[in-house]
């Protein structure tokens, strides 16, 4: 059976035979009844998707895993395992197990997946006889803070739509800040009562107003464009955002130290054979700030057996030029250079070869773009949490002939516009939504 073919697809440099391979694997692994399971698990959620995004996704994941498998059933089984729990952080380890060690492998060196009861390292990489490098495999996920902001922002959201429905405001959008400290319970609480006061007698004229010392507050009309907006529907975009919360990066570096620690407890180095943590980074965490705590635990500790530390930052960005999407895979490499130097006599290079999107030194950024009197401006969005959601019903279009025609598109991550067809006067109109992904955000590398 193929698993592949109904899906959006832009992998024109692999084979036919290679995605539909990937997705093979993923089903031999998982189920196929487990995988259009219709749950909360990130794996099922891309799998019942159909957009590109999740296509590139699960092609990289089920080549990783296919090729691991061959290096190592027994190991490609247990981490199986752990994706299918309920338990988060397992899952999310071993996603990235698989995808980091899938990553190095290629024709210019060796890596092996660790044989069980090895305290401290996940892998083995060779770049020639007799010099390996250890591997400790970390994933740091969304923080704590960082999944509250969002599961009380996707509440706003809910209660956005119900009150404009209820005053029957059909354009807006709204940019709100929490830009003193990061939101309470109470402070949500506080924003989602005054909700009905603060869209009171809106006109669509642009308005900035605020609730002190909690949140800053704009609201303005959705204008026409491209296409004109249908009345009778609720068209929004929502932007929330806040300043990190206390020690959000304190918490991370607590985190490496901790990594660095259980790695050097119980490997000790030699010319021959060195040690490394290759660490998954959240989208939120400054990978430049995360070097220099590298370079400073270096510094501090010169005796502690560890030559390198790969940082990884996968995310979404955009290229603002021709407003494409790709996968930024950026590393920053910290080693020691005395130690890496005696280790790498022939200055081997360690390759790593993700399957889709770009290899970059330099980290996404986050801004927000828009057009006024003197045009196209930016505003720096970075050190803050995000969310941005919305939903533009826009009219049919109606030609001389008689057809008609509606168009579906993507704005920007999480915001979406949906055409309102009714093809008879006499009939409800309905809408149509095209297949994005919910937004542009990474959910398994």
């Amino acid at each position: 059976m193929k698993y592949f073919g109904n899906r959006q697809d832009v992998l024109k440099e692999f084979t036919v035979e290679e995605k539909e391979l990937a997705f093979q694997t993923i089903v031999e692994h998982f189920n196929i009844k487990w995988l259009i399971s219709l749950k909360f698990h990130p794996l099922q959620k891309l799998w019942n998707r159909k957009d590109v995004l999740s296509t590139n996704e699960l092609f990289s994941f089920g080549t990783y895993l296919h090729n691991l498998n061959s290096l190592n059933a027994k190991w490609v089984k247990e981490q199986v395992k752990h994706i299918k729990s309920d338990h988060r952080n397992n899952q999310q380890g071993a996603f990235f197990e698989i995808c980091a060690l899938g990553m190095l492998i290629n024709a210019k060196q060796k890596i092996e997946p660790a044989k069980g009861n090895n305290p401290g390292y996940d892998g083995i990489l060779t770049v020639e006889p007799e010099k390996t490098m250890r591997i400790s495999i970390k994933n740091y996920g969304l923080s704590a803070a960082h999944l509250e902001f969002n599961s009380y922002s996707y509440q706003f959201e809910q209660n956005l739509i119900a009150v404009l429905k209820e005053k029957r405001i059909s354009k807006i959008q709204l940019l709100i800040d929490s830009f003193k400290k990061f939101p309470t319970k109470d402070d949500w609480k506080i924003l989602n009562d005054g909700l009905p006061d603060i869209l009171q007698n809106f006109t669509g004229d642009l308005k900035l107003m605020g609730i002190p010392e909690k949140w800053g507050i704009i609201l303005t009309g959705l204008h026409d464009t491209k296409d004109s907006f249908h009345e009778d529907f609720n068209s929004y975009t929502l932007l929330l955002s806040s300043v990190y919360k206390q020690n959000e990066e304190k918490n991370l570096f607590d985190k490496l130290d901790e990594a660095c620690y259980n790695l050097t407890k119980h490997s000790p180095e030699n010319d021959n054979i060195i040690n490394s943590a290759f660490i998954h980074l959240p989208e939120t965490a400054s990978i430049i700030s995360c070097k220099d705590w590298v370079n400073s635990y270096f510094k501090q500790y010169p005796e502690k057996p560890l030559t390198c530390v790969i940082l990884y930052q996968p995310t979404i960005a955009t290229d603002l030029d021709t407003d494409q999407n790709f996968i930024n895979h950026c590393f920053q490499i910290i080693v020691r250079d005395d130690k890496f130097s005696r280790w790498n006599v022939n200055a081997h290079n360690i390759n790593f070869t993700p399957l889709v999107g770009k290899v970059s030194m330099d980290p996404a950024i986050n801004i927000m773009t828009f057009e006024d009197n003197e045009g196209k401006r930016t505003i720096d969005l970075n050190t803050r949490y995000l969310y941005q959601k919305g939903n533009h019903y826009v009219q049919q279009e109606e030609h001389p002939d008689g057809t008609i025609t509606g168009n579906v598109y993507k704005l920007a991550s999480g915001v979406f516009a949906h055409s309102v067809m009714q093809p008879f006067k006499d009939q409800r109109a309905f809408v149509l939504s095209g297949h994005f992904p919910p937004d542009d955000k990474l959910l398994i590398l």
